[in-house]
């Protein structure tokens, strides 16, 4: 099984250590898991457009979602950098399965 993460930034806060935790039990359990975060991004400047659709982060999330085929996705805190732009990227990887 294959689980991708989804969280803005990959250190830090709560957020962040609760992804990394996460992630750690499910590798424990034999579950293969990858984090997508601003770092997978070619341009991660933030702009007031981007905090509310980021189309560089869905078209990274779209490549990603391609390469990886995750059967979960875990969303973690996605809104602030990753964008709620990136919900209809989720939903048409889910149609395209």
């Amino acid at each position: 099984m294959r689980v991708l993460h989804i969280n803005d930034y990959s250190t830090g806060g709560g957020a962040e250590l609760h992804a990394s935790m996460t992630m750690e039990l499910l590798c424990e359990a034999g579950i293969e898991g990858r984090l997508f975060t601003l770092n997978n991004l070619a341009d991660q400047r933030l702009t007031p457009r981007r905090y509310i659709d980021n189309p560089i982060a869905r078209r990274a999330l779209g490549a990603e979602l391609d390469s990886f085929k995750p059967h979960v996705v875990h969303l973690h805190n996605f809104y602030h950098v990753l964008s709620p732009g990136i919900l209809p990227e989720l939903a048409a990887h889910r149609v395209r399965r």
